[in-house]
């Protein structure tokens, strides 16, 4: 009987054999890794682009008898009534601004860190500066999933206190300010005067009143926590061609020639 015998070539081939299936299941491996990566920060950027979505609709919350004043990115204010919005752009007073151009919307006629709308960057420092009422809260989404709704709210630059608990700043992913939407003049005029009876959305401490979430903080995002100021000078609205001022509640201005083209 003739017994089987390996030769060197044969263990060759076998090792070759068995090297290329280890590399063709490494290269796979990685792949699929690369794959899930990719995945994750496409997942990631969506949800970050849905909720700052989510933070421009606001604006459909805004009261077409008020004013409200945006903040650009190139200093200019405006302040004037909503009179539309899209996915791309907004339509204030006289003017139309691109969204991506826009870096904060307020409720009145300033652009304070307190009563934002809607804000266009993500920024600690806003988060900081919210100061909710009684009727408000700040909402932190985690990093591992959860959420703190926060009655009480203070924080530093590298952690929050979220009624009375320490949360690092490293552990979260959003920050929302959780705000009254915006009121009328109506109610705005009944609470000055002291009489809520006749502004019924203010009764049992505003239980009626709908709420907004605005997207503050987005740690995907780059982080801008310079402070927002609205240049003094008139700027030229782009939609209208007259000289808009910061502070002219009215809006349109005459603007002067130009002393070089006369």
């Amino acid at each position: 009987m003739q017994t089987a015998t390996t030769t060197p070539l044969r263990r060759d081939r076998r090792r070759s054999s068995r090297s290329d299936r280890a590399a063709g299941s490494a290269a796979q491996n990685a792949a699929v890794l690369s794959w899930s990566i990719t995945f994750f920060v496409i997942i990631c950027a969506a949800r970050g682009a849905s909720a700052l979505d989510e933070s421009w609709k606001n604006l459909g919350h805004t009261i077409r008898e008020s004013n409200y004043t945006v903040a650009t990115r190139d200093g200019r204010c405006v302040t004037g009534r909503v009179g539309s919005f899209d996915q791309d752009s907004l339509t204030i007073g006289f003017s139309r601004l691109d969204r991506e151009d826009v870096i904060r919307v307020g409720d009145g006629s300033s652009v304070d860190d307190h009563d934002p709308i809607y804000s266009g960057r993500s920024s600690w420092s806003d988060l900081q500066h919210a100061a909710p009422n009684q009727y408000e809260r700040i909402r932190l989404d985690l990093k591992n999933g959860g959420s703190r709704t926060c009655h009480a709210f203070s924080a530093t630059g590298d952690q929050a206190a979220c009624d009375g608990t320490q949360v690092e700043k490293a552990e979260v992913s959003r920050g929302y300010y959780v705000r009254l939407a915006p009121a009328t003049d109506w109610e705005h005029h009944a609470m000055r005067e002291n009489v809520p009876l006749l502004a019924p959305r203010t009764w049992f401490n505003f239980a009626f009143f709908p709420r907004i979430s605005v997207l503050l903080y987005d740690a995907a995002s780059a982080e801008e926590n310079a402070k927002i100021e609205c240049r003094t000078e008139p700027v030229t609205s782009p939609a209208s061609g007259r000289c808009i001022s910061p502070t002219d509640p009215k809006l349109a201005k005459v603007c002067a020639p130009d002393p070089q083209s006369r």
